[in-house]
């Protein structure tokens, strides 16, 4: 039987708000405002950036190389700290091992790893641990089930409110020298709900008994 909770009181604004559907009842108990937009609002003037009052006019001194810095002007008044200008910025970070390099440039896209071109191996290798390399190997097989038009619903019960992509041939199977394009071919991948992922990998669930009709048809089936 569903829960329905007694309305809120958004802190900014004063007006109620319901529990939305589907929404989980433990995320409504967390919820303070009615949407995105009172929070921004509440939480700004509640919790402001720093601001620095600049007698020249908002430029400053870089803290390193001394260089003068344009600080960004605050719509309430004064301008918002900073202690270096981009180069010593930057140069901070890659001290750090950091790199700084900005979004749709050639540099940056030939920092991006091309996971399709890589094996199980070299994934492995360049993730921080385990769990890093498979969470990857999982959000890419997800792209291209999507990208491929598979079905947005279990392949056995239909259920479509939570589905998961799974793998018809467990990655564990592989080997390391297999490329993750074939890890991730649409032909190894299958959409199911949560119970009927847990099945399948415990065993409860054959892919033989899947092809054979329990669920979809093979000749139906988008997988």
């Amino acid at each position: 039987m569903a829960i329905n909770p007694p309305p809120k009181t958004c802190l900014h604004c004063g007006q109620l708000f319901h529990r939305r559907e589907n929404e989980r009842l433990s995320d409504f108990k967390k919820k303070k405002f009615c949407d995105r937009s009172c929070s921004a609002s509440y939480n700004g003037r509640m919790f402001p950036r720093k601001i620095t009052i600049s007698p020249t006019g908002g430029i400053l001194p870089c803290q390193r190389c001394s260089a003068p810095i344009q600080l960004k002007r605050a719509a309430r008044g004064g301008y918002y700290k900073r202690k270096y200008c981009d180069s010593c910025l930057k140069r901070s970070l890659s001290e750090h091992g950091t790199t700084v390099i900005a979004k749709n440039t050639k540099e940056y896209q030939a920092k991006r790893i091309n996971v399709l071109s890589l094996t199980k191996a070299e994934l492995f290798s360049r993730r921080k641990n385990w769990q890093s390399a498979r969470t990857s190997i999982r959000n890419h097989a997800s792209r291209i089930y999507l990208a491929s038009g598979g079905r947005k619903q279990c392949a056995i019960c239909g259920y479509s409110l939570h589905i998961e992509i799974c793998h018809r041939k467990p990655v564990s199977q592989f080997s390391d020298h297999a490329l993750i394009s074939e890890i991730n071919a649409f032909s190894n991948l299958i959409a199911l709900c949560p119970n009927h992922h847990w099945e399948l990998d415990n065993g409860l669930l054959l892919l033989k008994e899947l092809d054979a009709g329990l669920g979809v048809a093979p000749s139906d089936r988008s997988v």
